[in-house]
């Protein structure tokens, strides 16, 4: 593609980017590179300070020669398990796309490569758009079997082993799923946009099933994402409810034991009095004789513990 003077300006050395005749991508979203974009491809102000932190929502906004668009994608950190969310910008003109993300994500790096090592021909933005997308949409499946794998995991240890470390887990897939539910919520809709306002401006209209696909891919995403979240809710509360019985379990014993002992610590106490009139006092067998109340005190109690089948 020949592209003026103006625009042909070699970028900066501090500007990360991958560039080709049609496709440049920037690994970072700070100031300069916003200020990149703007001498190179003039850019409008307001899309070019929302490429920079903090996360924006996902949404596509129609200028005059260019279409902006924000979508949102999970991505997975491998040392502590936990996903969070990562931008990806995307600037789509004609003949240019231009794609900002600072998080480094594989799929966007992956194919890069790919094209990269495409033989020499035309190849439209709709159609590297829609790989793009695609590869992106793709590797949020993973993660989904990642979480699925979690759930399984947690939900066989749910009732056994450190209830501390069960939930933790909990918290951690629960939160894992939120993370990626709010990535994935407006996909649907933005791309339904794209297809409607970049039929003409990148020629998508003869594109049109493949886009769909993508549809369907969020479709299948966001139903993965239902049956996931409704799961780790139902082991939540099955986990609180089996805390809750056994606390009240562990209450129940507490309370027993100490009904059990005021009767013993009583009766101790009152034959403990050093006062005249105590019966037993004088008898050598006294001791005995008090142990054997106690015993008794303590059967009768337990029986009736056990007749109201507190035990």
């Amino acid at each position: 593609m020949h592209m003026p003077r103006k625009l042909a300006k070699k970028r900066p050395a501090h500007i990360v980017a991958k560039d080709s005749n049609v496709w440049l991508h920037l690994e970072n979203n700070t100031s300069k590179e916003a200020e990149y974009l703007r001498k190179r491809f003039d850019f409008h102000p307001v899309d070019l300070k929302e490429i920079m932190p903090p996360l924006q929502r996902p949404k596509l906004v129609m200028r005059d020669d260019y279409m902006f668009m924000i979508l949102l994608f999970p991505t997975f950190n491998r040392f502590d398990g936990s996903i969070r969310t990562s931008e990806v910008d995307f600037f789509i003109s004609p003949n240019r796309l231009v794609t900002v993300n600072a998080d480094k994500l594989p799929a966007i790096n992956y194919l890069y490569r790919q094209f990269s090592q495409r033989a020499e021909g035309k190849v439209e933005v709709a159609e590297i758009l829609h790989d793009l997308l695609s590869a992106l949409l793709e590797s949020v499946f993973p993660m989904l079997v990642h979480i699925s794998q979690d759930i399984d995991d947690v939900e066989k240890h749910l009732f056994d082993g450190n209830q501390r470390e069960v939930i933790a887990e909990l918290l951690r897939i629960k939160t894992n799923i939120v993370n990626t539910r709010k990535a994935m919520q407006g996909q649907q809709k933005v791309i339904h946009v794209l297809m409607e306002e970049g039929a003409h401006l990148v020629r998508i209209y003869h594109m049109h099933e493949y886009y769909e696909r993508l549809v369907e891919y969020t479709r299948e995403i966001w139903d993965m994402l239902e049956v996931q979240r409704d799961t780790i809710n139902a082991l939540q509360e099955a986990h609180t409810a089996y805390l809750s019985n056994k606390t009240g379990e562990i209450m129940k014993l507490l309370t027993m034991f100490s009904v059990v002992i005021f009767p013993i610590t009583f009766v101790a106490t009152l034959f403990a009095m050093d006062v005249s009139g105590i019966p037993f006092h004088d008898d050598p067998h006294g001791f005995y004789l008090v142990l054997g109340i106690i015993g008794v005190v303590i059967l009768m109690m337990l029986l009736f513990f056990k007749r109201k089948k507190w035990f």
